[in-house]
């Protein structure tokens, strides 16, 4: 845990403590404040989104609810990404895209509810190496590809130079291995580096017969 995530976690506890009254009563409005101003946010923010959204803002909610991991506290900013990608030639996803306007308060409630996610997002490399090793699983969710869906054996090529896919985790298997040891290691080194590595591990695969 970083010196952000504590900072609000420790206000909390602070809040519902024994001791002096007055800090207590200044940590509670703190904390009321942050909420909010935080859901303020999101609603205004998910209305003007949905003016651009080909889905209404209810619906949008819904989907954001069922996919669960509290992403339903989180601002809906799929038509930028949209917006962005096509603008650039590009074929986006058709996953909702969120942006959490509550930050690190939202870190805490997450802490509670979800604490091994949590642990796998904000922990160490190491405690985030076992927990995915275990689940199966990156941060998204994604379980790690095979070797032969990796360098385009199987599944007609349409995972070739892919460590992952859509589906359900499980414990990593051998055959998952070199694509977990991937997925690890690009997630240890700087965003643009790890760009770099996606886009030369396509280029590797590309390069098999």
């Amino acid at each position: 845990m970083t010196e952000s995530n504590y900072g609000p976690l420790a206000r909390l506890v602070e809040a519902f403590s024994k001791g002096d009254k007055e800090e207590i009563y200044l940590y509670r409005k703190f904390w009321a404040g942050a909420f909010a101003k935080g859901i303020a946010a999101l609603l205004l923010g998910n209305l003007a989104m949905s003016m651009f959204d080909d889905k209404s803002a209810w619906e949008s909610f819904k989907e954001r609810w069922h996919a669960g991991r509290l992403r339903w506290l989180g601002l809906n900013i799929t038509p930028i990404y949209r917006g962005t990608y096509k603008a650039l030639g590009m074929e986006p996803s058709k996953s909702q895209k969120v942006f959490s306007p509550m930050g690190h308060f939202l870190d805490t409630i997450k802490m509670g509810s979800h604490p091994l996610l949590f642990a796998q997002h904000k922990g160490s490399p190491l405690t985030r190496f076992i927990y995915e090793a275990f689940a199966g699983v990156n941060w998204k969710g994604q379980p790690y590809t095979n070797v032969e869906e990796l360098t385009g054996a199987t599944a007609g090529g349409a995972l070739k130079g892919k460590i992952v896919k859509e589906g359900k985790g499980g414990a990593i298997t051998w055959e998952q291995m070199p694509s977990f040891l991937l997925g690890q290691l690009r997630g240890s080194v700087p965003i643009p580096a790890g760009n770099i590595m996606g886009m030369l591990l396509g280029r590797w695969t590309a390069s098999m017969p």
